[in-house]
């Protein structure tokens, strides 16, 4: 069947492929605490907790009274479960019997929100983080699940994520100076919108609105840490400048925010709803957008290194971090109570992990021994695993979930760090795709993809050479023999050694099985392959006819094991010029066929397991092409 860059979408729900991920035995001393921090917190809310508040319901959905505490426990859960740390001996309950609990309030969530129950909850302030929180628990669990309990998830996120199709984005102050919510930044609010997002554009990544999601996604993560300077920031994120995403601020320059009109510290560790975008994209093998950290270093120096001279401020002054201890300063008061300190050490823990702490004196994993041995010591004063000794260490009513909650999304970080897999894209994400297809941006290749007008065009720095790729990549999923066929229209800002063409990828990892046909700017065809996964590539490049200049057809087409390379010196009449082997399942879902250029410039600049901000989207050397006439035959 000739599909010519067409595909019928889905809004099905893609599981996460955990064969991708090694087996992670970490023993440093962060995971460790974390570890031990959401196995007790696992004790407390899924004994004594769940207990008290759901063993007498009989019926198949729970009555869970409140929304955020139970999917708070249960995503907490599903973290030690699926992460391989759940411990039945320190949880006190089988594994088998924790996951059916969790699984229970993760159906119940989902069967009580209003896309499945009339009536029920939704659509309001807060319940796209309940929907985010719900439904990531049940994306981790999702073989536990029913397929009509996943069908209730996938209609509770698609609902909370489609509210957002024509947002307007809040502000605290608007770009003209204007303050349209004093005291109240919408910092917070931005970022916990953006997260039932970022999961959406994970899990369902064919969806119909899953461009515009992720559109929407971008714009939340750039405004929710936005300060008055970068309303003139000509820095380009995903295809526009700063400022043309912007229409007013949420923090002040430094970093700080202002919520419950007081300079709050708690609401400025609250960006690490916006800088754990990289977690759930990795799970679901694909890049993260380059502003899910934007603003993150100024608002965690802040944190570290800003000075809150008194008076004005309460005395005696300081940093709100103090060294050498876990104690909080709060510079103008504190109404959420004495002993929160977990959501430190969760963006003590993302600093670490994701670089942001580039500007601070002190790095993130010294604040986080702190923070975490902090929790440690106050769990250590009740033997059922409990956090809080009086509501006047945290006052909120869902304080020992939460403890859960963020220990969880800490120690998934302290994980997938150790998988190696993380990348970033600076690439828009505006255009909308022809049904089926993708872009990816293989071993962080910075550049951007675009379709428009039944053209292709990629812009990519990269290089296809040893054991690691690092590519832009434009494709489609294949199963089986397939034949994809291309005209490359023209090539740009590229020296002789550039390449644009056509390539068969056995997965997206970087090493991945793969072969393929480009063409040169040099005017030679050039044929690459990889036969093994991890093996270093062979390359070879071949003459054609003199004079021959662009556009120039190419096909790749694969029977069975056997890929063959074509291209049409005329454009009509196909000539041979490559036949190689490659052992990959053909019926692998991973397999795809699609379009790539690269300058072929050597990827020397950073080991590509270390994921660090250094701002790697604005690359020294990109290469762009045009493609027409895709077609894929499967």
């Amino acid at each position: 069947m000739s599909k010519d860059v067409q595909h019928n979408r889905t809004d099905s729900v893609k599981p996460i492929d955990w064969s991708r991920f090694k087996k992670d035995t970490t023993q440093d001393g962060a995971s460790l605490r974390l570890k031990h921090i959401l196995l007790n917190a696992i004790r407390y809310n899924f004994t004594v907790w769940y207990a008290e508040k759901f063993a007498s319901q009989t019926g198949e959905y729970l009555d869970l009274g409140g929304i955020r505490p139970p999917v708070c426990a249960a995503l907490a859960l599903a973290t030690a479960v699926r992460f391989g740390i759940y411990d039945a001996s320190v949880a006190g309950l089988t594994e088998k019997e924790a996951v059916k609990r969790a699984v229970r309030i993760i159906a119940s969530a989902a069967y009580s929100h209003k896309a499945n129950t009339p009536k029920g909850w939704g659509n309001d302030w807060q319940t796209a983080m309940w929907a985010n929180l719900a439904g990531t628990a049940a994306w981790l669990l999702w073989d536990e699940l029913s397929a009509t309990d996943r069908e209730l998830v996938r209609k509770m996120v698609e609902y909370e994520a489609d509210r957002f199709l024509t947002y307007e984005v809040p502000y605290c102050v608007d770009d003209s100076g204007n303050i349209k919510y004093r005291g109240d930044t919408k910092a917070e609010e931005n970022a916990w919108n953006s997260g039932v997002l970022q999961l959406a554009t994970a899990m369902m990544p064919d969806h119909v609105n899953r461009n515009v999601w992720m559109d929407k996604n971008i714009e939340l993560m750039i405004s929710a840490y936005a300060r008055p300077d970068d309303l003139a920031s000509t820095k380009m994120l995903h295809g526009r400048q700063v400022k043309d995403w912007l229409k007013g601020s949420n923090a002040y320059d430094e970093g700080t925010v202002v919520n419950h009109s007081i300079i709050h510290p708690d609401y400025m560790t609250s960006i690490g709803q916006v800088v754990n975008a990289p977690f759930p994209y990795t799970l679901a093998g694909m890049t993260t957008p380059a502003a899910a950290l934007f603003n993150a270093d100024y608002v965690y120096k802040s944190l570290v290194d800003l000075n809150f001279k008194s008076p004005p401020y309460r005395a005696p002054g300081g940093t709100i971090y103090q060294d050498g201890s876990p104690d909080i300063y709060y510079p103008q008061g504190n109404d959420w109570g004495t002993h929160r300190r977990m959501n430190f050490a969760m963006i003590d823990v993302y600093a670490d992990v994701l670089g942001f702490d580039n500007l601070v004196t002190q790095k993130g994993a010294y604040w986080e021994r702190y923070h975490d041995q902090m929790v440690l010591d106050m769990q250590s004063r009740h033997a059922d695993g409990r956090t809080y000794s009086a509501r006047s260490e945290d006052t909120n009513a869902g304080r020992e979930q939460w403890v859960a909650l963020l220990a969880a999304r800490a120690y998934e970080a302290m994980w997938l760090k150790h998988q190696h897999k993380m990348t970033f894209s600076n690439e828009p994400y505006t255009c909308l795709w022809p049904a089926g297809w993708k872009g990816e941006s293989i071993g962080g290749a910075a550049g951007s993809c675009r379709y428009s007008g039944n053209r292709f065009k990629i812009e990519g720095a990269g290089s296809i050479k040893g054991a690691a790729d690092k590519v832009k990549y434009i494709y489609r999923q294949i199963r089986g023999d397939a034949t994809i066929s291309v005209r490359i229209d023209s090539m740009e800002g590229a020296d002789e050694k550039a390449i644009a063409g056509i390539m068969f990828r056995a997965d997206l990892d970087d090493d991945a099985q793969e072969i393929c046909i480009g063409y040169t700017a040099a005017g030679r065809i050039s044929i690459s392959y990889r036969s093994k996964k991890g093996e270093d590539t062979h390359r070879e490049e071949i003459p054609i006819a003199a004079g021959h200049h662009l556009p120039v057809r190419l096909k790749l087409e694969r029977r069975g094991g056997e890929i063959k390379g074509y291209y049409a010196p005329d454009g009509v009449q196909w000539k041979l010029v490559a036949t190689r082997v490659i052992t990959a399942d053909p019926v692998d879902e991973g397999n795809s066929m699609g379009l790539m250029t690269v300058p072929d410039q050597a990827n020397t600049s950073q080991d590509r397991r270390t994921i660090r901000y250094t701002d790697p989207y604005e690359p020294s050397r990109i290469s762009g092409a045009v493609f027409s006439f895709v077609h894929i035959n499967d």
